[in-house]
């Protein structure tokens, strides 16, 4: 009885997997042997399974391995190859692309800062014009100084002003970074620990530190103690007065006991009372206030 050819070939996987435990009881010449006959091996495993199976069914096989292994980016690439080898061109171009250097164009402002650290000259560089017209930008506005033949007066604020925008200019990517940490840092500060109370001064820091530091007069971290505390209680009290993160149920009470009294007002006849029913009506307000918690729901008579 002859054996099937697929015998044949897990008695050679075994012998292999042997030679690979217990290497080192080999010779080498022995090793060179067997791995000659480990590259047959393979190949004649290729050769079997291309006689057996099509193109697509192999395609197939590697597209549900790939995606039980949970790659799902490749397992995707092998199936819209099988149903259009048409498409291995753009695939091919798109990574052929993607491993080239992008050559990056530099900004005006970028290229001037390179030109003069560098110390070019305008053959080296042969769109000046585009330079100078960003030296032109650096240089406050004309406005802002007089030179005459015996004296020279320059505007300072106008001067500090022009400082103050070109360095938020270089400061843009370093607010946005900065952005993207903060609300990084808020979520973390969120999941893990959502008992915990978040104070004013680290809610400004985390959702508004670009913004203050981008605008206000006094940022962060040039507001003395006394006065970061002082703003920190009137945040405090919205919070707790206004803010859902505290009990829901006093918080409609709290805002609308001051407008009890205007309510009243408005609810009572347009002609005008007489001094003994006003005061009545006047203290039975204030005792509905005083006595019930929810005083809107309550009937005068």
């Amino acid at each position: 009885m002859q054996d099937h050819p697929d015998c044949d070939i897990n008695k050679k996987m075994d012998h292999a997997e042997t030679f690979l435990l217990n290497a080192q009881n080999y010779s080498e010449d022995q090793r060179k042997q067997i791995k000659h006959k480990l590259s047959n091996l393979k190949s004649e495993i290729k050769q079997t399974i291309r006689r057996k199976m099509t193109s697509e069914e192999l395609s197939f096989a590697t597209h549900v391995k790939l995606r039980s292994e949970g790659k799902a980016d490749a397992s995707n690439v092998i199936r819209n190859l099988s149903k259009s080898p048409n498409r291995a061109k753009k695939y091919r171009k798109a990574l052929i692309e993607s491993q080239k250097e992008q050559i990056q164009q530099l900004t005006p402002v970028e290229a001037l800062s390179m030109f003069v650290k560098a110390g070019l000259s305008r053959k080296h560089y042969p769109c000046y014009t585009i330079l100078q017209n960003a030296k032109k930008d650096c240089y406050p506005v004309q406005e802002s100084y007089r030179i005459t033949a015996t004296c020279a007066e320059v505007n300072l604020q106008d001067v500090l002003n022009h400082t103050a925008s070109r360095l938020l200019l270089s400061l843009t990517e370093v607010t946005q970074q900065n952005l993207n940490f903060s609300v990084q840092t808020a979520k973390l500060y969120v999941e893990l620990y959502p008992w915990h109370p978040m104070t004013p001064t680290l809610h400004k820091i985390l959702f508004h530190g670009s913004s203050i530091i981008e605008k206000a007069l006094l940022p962060i971290g040039m507001m003395s103690e006394e006065a970061a505390e002082a703003r920190n209680k009137h945040f405090r009290l919205y919070r707790q007065n206004y803010a859902r993160k505290f009990s829901r149920e006093p918080t409609p009470r709290k805002t609308t006991k001051p407008f009890l009294k205007e309510t009243i007002e408005m609810l009572l006849p347009a002609e005008t009372p007489n001094q003994s029913d006003s005061s009545d009506d006047q203290d039975l307000g204030e005792e509905t206030v005083e006595s019930s918690d929810e005083p809107w729901m309550s009937s005068s008579e």
